[in-house]
């Protein structure tokens, strides 16, 4: 299974489990703590803590709402796909991802945050990257590259079923 197959997987099985996709009632369903701190190192957003089987989000107070959101998803996502070990949300990461560099997990994290909040809007399928950047206040590089991943999921989908392809482009 794609990444994407298994991020819109996970978004699905999250609404019917918890009725709703705010990140607080998530993590609240999930049992994580997300605790505002001060403490995490200089450059850091947020951070996950894998804690057994459940762990702990620490993210920077006084950010930005769109941003807060994104960091909040993508440190859920890091949950969601139990993905292993310590995780940091760093603003160079964020802003200025090198998709060479950034670990599978780094950037499964993203796309997941990425598009849990994107089905959150209407994007229509004329709108640049740079439109839905704006919208819906993801950083542009990350939706840049969701939207060339999402279009190779949805081809890949119709090469899989073509009875059963949605005709819109981006979900």
């Amino acid at each position: 299974m794609g990444m994407m197959q298994s991020i819109w997987d996970e978004i699905r099985k999250v609404r019917r489990a918890v009725g709703s996709l705010n990140p607080y009632e998530i993590a609240r369903h999930k049992r994580i703590p997300i605790i505002p701190t001060y403490e995490l190192p200089p450059g850091i957003l947020g951070m996950f803590c894998p804690v057994g089987a459940k762990g702990v989000i620490y993210i920077q107070p006084n950010m930005p709402y769109e941003q807060e959101m994104f960091v909040l998803y993508h440190e859920l996502f890091h949950l969601l796909l139990k993905h292993r070990g310590p995780s940091l949300t760093s603003i160079e990461d964020m802003y200025n991802p090198n998709w060479v560099t950034l670990s599978k997990q780094e950037r499964e994290a993203h796309m997941g945050a990425t598009s849990i909040i994107l089905c959150q809007y209407e994007i229509s399928n004329d709108m640049s990257y740079i439109d839905i950047a704006r919208e819906t206040g993801c950083p542009e590089k990350i939706v840049e590259q969701w939207i060339i991943l999402q279009q190779e999921y949805i081809a890949s989908k119709k090469r899989h079923n073509p009875a059963r392809s949605k005709s819109r482009v981006l979900f």
